[in-house]
């Protein structure tokens, strides 16, 4: 499955020899999450903001154009590092159609359950593809309204792939008119200490009982067991 970033990619390549890429990508992350409301550590170069509005809309309009919950960032960050800066963004992400495959084998033929909330949990999130592909299956399979009962949890110890999470999933709801119950982000790592944890953004629906707060002992024992789990999943799949 591939999508139409290439309208980014030329704006990023344009701009080579002036910022980094790496740099830059994150400048765009920053940009999108400050409209949401999250404050910026570290604010960009001022000669840059033009060219951050380029960006900024031509994202926009790129989540408009596609369908709900694309990967777009997972794709556009890979073709980025490929061209340019291969070493200072080598990171891969699961192909969108193999996260697609494992969202529908995990919740796509459970039925969600009437008014309780159905929690999802990405404890080493990337570009959020898996939990974008959880929310594309509960919205296919259940109707835009069953999205306010989804509760979705990511955490990357890369700050931009946390970032780049957060921005998908907020960016389209933003873009699709669409409501998710909850989005909890967190940067860090999941099998590590919990006052390590960072939260980039919890958000949540107005009628989504969204407590405990990120930080809560609950929350965090949720979210390292989950990592556990999934490190017994991968042992165990190496060893045939």
């Amino acid at each position: 499955m591939m999508f139409n970033t290439k309208p980014l990619v030329a704006l990023f390549e344009q701009h080579l020899y002036e910022f980094p890429t790496h740099e830059l990508f994150g400048w765009l992350l920053d940009d999108v999450l400050a409209g949401f409301g999250v404050p910026i550590a570290y604010p960009p170069r001022a000669e840059s903001h033009e060219l951050l509005k380029d960006l900024s809309g031509q994202y926009a309009r790129l989540v408009r154009d596609h369908a709900p919950f694309s990967d777009l960032l997972g794709q556009l960050y890979m073709a980025l590092a490929y061209r340019s800066v291969k070493g200072s963004m080598g990171q891969y992400f699961s192909p969108p159609n193999l996260a697609t495959m494992m969202a529908e084998i995990t919740i796509g033929g459970s039925e969600m359950p009437t008014g309780q909330p159905v929690r999802v949990c990405d404890p080493a999130c990337g570009s959020g593809v898996m939990l974008l592909s959880a929310a594309d299956s509960v919205m296919r399979r259940h109707g835009e309204d069953s999205l306010k009962d989804l509760s979705l949890t990511g955490t990357d110890i890369d700050p931009l792939c946390s970032k780049m999470a957060a921005v998908q999933l907020l960016g389209n709801c933003a873009m699709h008119g669409l409501s998710l119950g909850e989005v909890v982000i967190y940067r860090g790592n999941s099998l590590g200490d919990a006052k390590d944890l960072k939260v980039v953004v919890h958000a949540s629906h107005a009628d989504f009982d969204a407590s405990p707060p990120a930080h809560h002992p609950a929350r965090v024992a949720a979210l390292q067991e989950a990592a556990a789990r999934q490190v017994t999943a991968c042992r165990n799949a190496t060893a045939f």
